[in-house]
């Protein structure tokens, strides 16, 4: 079960313009983007493959949850986010998951600063290269 697991979530980090929501994959649609007000409540550890953080929001009295990259890829980016701090995230509502509503982020604005997560394209910009 783990290798199939292990191969499944590498299957996933070939599709970097997709998001895994109730074991389907979603295509990033641009022309669905739209723009979020809202509170962070939680950043949370998890592993995609490779260790991640996935950021837990309000917005409009619902959790929305978004991946947000690595601890390396924030550091690398002077990014931080802490308990009731507001952000603007711009992404498409994936659908349901779990803990809440999934947004596949493109940005996240923090004040003045921008976290970019994906290009125009929605291919994540975070994710290391796949050995070919």
């Amino acid at each position: 079960m783990r290798v199939l697991l292990t191969a499944f979530t590498l299957g996933l980090l070939a599709l970097p313009a997709a998001a895994q929501i109730s074991g389907q994959i979603v295509e990033y649609d641009a022309k669905q983007e739209k723009t979020y007000r809202a509170t962070v409540l939680e950043v949370k550890d998890i592993n995609l493959g490779l260790p991640a953080l996935q950021l837990i929001t309000d917005i409009g009295g619902g959790r929305h949850v978004c991946i947000v990259g690595t601890a390396a890829y924030l550091k690398e980016k002077g990014f931080s986010f802490a308990w009731g701090e507001t952000v603007t995230i711009t992404g498409v509502v994936a659908g349901p998951i779990e803990e809440g509503v999934f947004i596949s982020a493109r940005e996240i604005k923090k004040g003045e600063a921008t976290l970019v997560l994906k290009d125009k394209e929605g291919k994540s910009v975070w994710r290391p290269k796949l050995p070919k």
